[in-house]
């Protein structure tokens, strides 16, 4: 019993006050970030880190709802990051938003995305978003093909049918020819 309380006096001794700002994992905000290049782009103290000592302003902000589904906010920070967004019922069901945002990633790449968000989905686009590889030509001569077989009639809707596809029926007459009734045909 002695040693447990020997050993939580020294644990005690040696172990950080708490500190009242929230961080990620391994930040200590009681440390004076000297080592931090305080004069960033925006021209303000602002360094990346959150602590009550580098506040971001808020520059502008607006916000406004029309009550009847309409609405539209923007605001721009003092760090540079900036957001806007306007949305609006097409009808009951039918919720639309426009908008954007852009942002300085801390190795300095600014970032920029629009985005349309309706009955299609949520639709970015951004220079640094990936895109998909091209269609291999095998891929696009079949497509091609399906397109042509669909205006001639013909639909394959990918789905299993036990009765023989039209260029497989046979007349009595033609499966007598061929030696006999063939099961499958």
């Amino acid at each position: 019993m002695k040693q447990f309380i020997v050993f939580a006096l020294v644990g005690l001794a040696f172990a950080e006050p708490p500190s009242s700002q929230y961080g990620p994992p391994g930040y200590n905000s009681n440390a004076n970030n000297n080592n931090v290049n305080n004069n960033n782009q925006h021209g303000n103290n602002y360094n990346g880190i959150p602590n009550a000592n580098n506040d971001v302003p808020i520059l502008r902000l607006e916000n406004s709802n029309d009550g009847e589904g309409g609405y539209k906010y923007a605001y721009e920070t003092g760090d540079g990051t900036s957001a806007q967004e306007h949305g609006y019922l097409k009808d009951a069901d039918s919720p639309t938003a426009q908008g954007g945002f852009a942002f300085t990633a801390p190795d300095g790449q600014q970032f920029s995305i629009s985005y349309t968000a309706d009955e299609n989905g949520f639709v970015p686009v951004g220079n640094h978003l990936p895109t998909p590889p091209p269609i291999p030509e095998e891929i696009l001569k079949a497509l091609e093909q399906n397109r042509a077989d669909e205006a001639r009639g013909i639909v394959d809707d990918g789905q299993y049918h036990p009765e023989p596809a039209p260029h497989q029926q046979y007349n009595n007459a033609q499966q007598n020819a061929a030696g006999g009734t063939h099961p499958g045909y």
